[in-house]
């Protein structure tokens, strides 16, 4: 009894960021997620798995609007098509926080061959050699507590569970509502021939347990994730169960991460000067974020994020991410000089603006916004 299956998750289908669009009018990043799983169906069709199972968060919404609901529906129909089975479970994404709005995996069982979990309780799936036990997400803490613990394999077949949260506290996202499969209920998942996670946007394996994996989102959502590999697991079972995990990148926007370090002990220049290095690698339609540790508020001030962007002509995007010095650092040598926070800005003014017109007109204006923050006016 051999079996392949596909292990997909976290495709956040109608994901949208930035004001930037396509030729077509659809946001950039929104078209990033649509291409992303595409090239995960067509290479699941070249595979001709015996499964494919989806781990959640198939949409970024519970309430997706048409777009991405047709583009998602388009794409299962492709693998249903081919006759291939397949399983997905709701995450926390996709799954409704009232009773007034409809879980959005019901309009998946009107398609052969789909078995869509997304009844906030335990279901196991039997298709064929193979036993699926979907968890998806639950919103009340106790019932999905109580529905861990019911994941029960079936003999003679695969087990494959399928799980939408954090397996001990190492893979949380800080989201609300995120759940924690619970160290005592471990062995449950042990009894599995694998198990089948999504939540986390990273791939990884779970080393408390036997032979469990995160597949990762099909898409970077941050800067988290900038630089690692996105794609889907195929999990190989021989005769006797044991399973091969391979994991298969798939192309994506790139996303880079500069960081500039201990920006309080260089002057201006040496941090524009490493600003400018980075910008002349490849970073042509990328995303950029760059960061900036330790920055003092004077240097920030002298850097501008227009600037900052400049250096990086042909992206999409440059977030900006200053990490100021700690106020300690240096408060301790303004109250020795009787310094004030006016006074160091005023000094700031007086060596970088020319003239001394322009220099009045700027510490009127500050002095106004000092003002209010000391009496609250």
């Amino acid at each position: 009894m051999s079996c392949r299956i596909v292990h997909v998750s976290d495709t956040h289908l109608g994901y949208t960021e930035f004001d930037r669009v396509t030729k077509d009018g659809i946001n950039c990043r929104e078209a990033d997620f649509y291409a992303s799983f595409s090239r995960i169906v067509d290479d699941i069709l070249e595979l001709k798995p015996d499964a494919v199972v989806h781990t959640g968060d198939f949409f970024h919404r519970p309430s997706p609007a048409n777009r991405p609901l047709i583009e998602g529906l388009t794409q299962i129909k492709r693998i249903t098509d081919a006759k291939i089975p397949v399983v997905v479970i709701a995450g926390n994404h996709s799954t409704p926080r009232t009773v007034f709005t409809s879980p959005i995996l019901r309009a998946f069982r009107s398609i052969d061959h789909v078995h869509a979990v997304f009844e906030q309780r335990y279901e196991k799936v039997l298709v064929n050699d193979m036993a699926f036990h979907g968890l998806p997400h639950i919103n009340d803490e106790d019932a999905c507590a109580e529905e861990m613990g019911k994941i029960s394999p079936v003999n003679g077949k695969i087990n494959v569970a399928l799980l939408h949260m954090s397996v001990g506290k190492n893979y949380l996202m800080d989201e609300y509502g995120e759940r924690v499969f619970t160290v005592e209920r471990m062995s449950f998942l042990d009894e599995c021939d694998y198990t089948a996670i999504g939540h986390w946007h990273n791939t990884q394996m779970v080393p408390k347990l036997k032979c469990a994996w995160y597949s990762g989102s099909t898409e970077r959502l941050s800067d988290r994730e900038a630089e690692s590999d996105k794609g889907y697991i195929v999990a190989e079972f021989d005769g006797n169960g044991a399973a091969s995990i391979t994991f298969h990148p798939v192309a994506v926007r790139p996303w880079r991460r500069f960081d500039i370090r201990a920006c309080g002990e260089k002057s201006v220049e040496e941090i524009q000067r490493e600003i400018t290095a980075a910008g002349e690698s490849s970073t042509e339609g990328s995303l950029v974020s760059v960061y900036f540790h330790g920055i003092k508020p004077d240097q920030s001030a002298a850097i501008s994020n227009i600037w900052i962007t400049g250096q990086f002509p042909g992206t999409l995007a440059v977030l900006h991410r200053r990490i100021f010095q700690k106020a300690r650092q240096y408060m301790p040598v303004m109250e020795e000089k009787g310094e004030t926070l006016e006074n160091i800005f005023n000094e700031y003014l007086r060596k970088n603006v020319n003239g001394d017109a322009e220099y009045e007109e700027l510490r009127a204006q500050s002095q106004k916004y000092f003002h209010r923050h000391a009496t609250g006016e």
